[in-house]
């Protein structure tokens, strides 16, 4: 996941020099695929009989699946806001509204 957040804030950064239409029709197609990125480990449910087996009889195995998850997804949710944020702002993405 760390990966896909570096990928993501890279294409991003490249994006950015199009054209304002361009540049939000690629970044919303970028976001599309990360978002996939992101939710593909749930697709496991769907593929795999047994882990969908071993969490309906017992939720320890869901709870544990999914807070190895998030601490999978926080540093690189973090190494993207330090690294990429500021730059994205200021050309365009993320902008704030506050």
């Amino acid at each position: 996941m760390f990966v896909g957040f570096v990928i993501y804030g890279n294409v991003l950064l490249a994006v950015g020099k199009f054209g304002d239409k361009i540049k939000y029709f690629i970044a919303n197609l970028v976001y599309l695929l990360f978002a996939v990125l992101i939710v593909s480990p749930f697709a496991i449910f769907a593929f795999m009989e047994d882990w969908r087996l071993a969490f309906n009889n017992d939720n320890a195995y869901m709870v544990f699946f999914l807070l190895c998850y998030v601490f999978c997804l926080i540093p690189g949710g973090i190494f993207f806001k330090k690294k990429y944020i500021k730059n994205l702002q200021a050309i365009g993405f993320f902008k704030s509204s506050m």
